[in-house]
């Protein structure tokens, strides 16, 4: 069976709830998940924190302000789930060149989108990139991660 992949957010994800990404981290390796850190940023933006955190992940990856998925779709890599504070740059490049004769493209609502990724590890929808089943006990793990997630975003939304 093919191990799933974890792909976490460093601005605005890690910064923003460090104690709470690095459980999420620790339990995905503990139930046998490979986990990646992908950034937006440059590769020369990379600081100290990021430098610390390299030996947990499994690859450090640095966009360069392209969409992440397509960025590491070329480079072969798929994440199976994403955790991300802003979900439309998983898709969006956030430096667009415009040209004038075209209309622009929305930007896609980030709540909306978060929900279609949390949808992801909810126990009726799960299933693997080919539709079987994730195993229960991973599943449970998911799906209290989830609720994990929506209470950070329920807090996150308070303040």
């Amino acid at each position: 069976m093919k191990q799933k992949l974890i792909c976490f957010d460093y601005d605005g994800t890690i910064t923003e709830f460090p104690e709470f990404m690095e459980s999420c981290l620790n339990r995905s390796k503990i139930l046998g998940y490979r986990n990646i850190l992908c950034t937006m940023r440059f590769a020369e933006e990379e600081d100290e924190y990021i430098t610390e955190l390299r030996e947990k992940f499994d690859g450090v990856y640095f966009t360069g302000r392209m969409a992440k998925q397509p960025y590491l779709a070329n480079l072969g890599i798929f994440p199976d789930l994403w955790f991300d504070d802003e979900p439309k740059w998983i898709i969006q490049d956030a430096v667009k060149v415009v040209d004038p004769s075209v209309a622009p493209v929305p930007e896609p609502d980030a709540m909306a989108l978060l929900k279609i990724l949390l949808m992801k590890i909810n126990p009726i929808t799960a299933s693997h990139r080919h539709g079987s089943p994730i195993h229960k006990n991973n599943l449970t793990s998911l799906c209290n991660i989830q609720i994990d997630i929506e209470q950070q975003i329920g807090m996150y939304k308070s303040k």
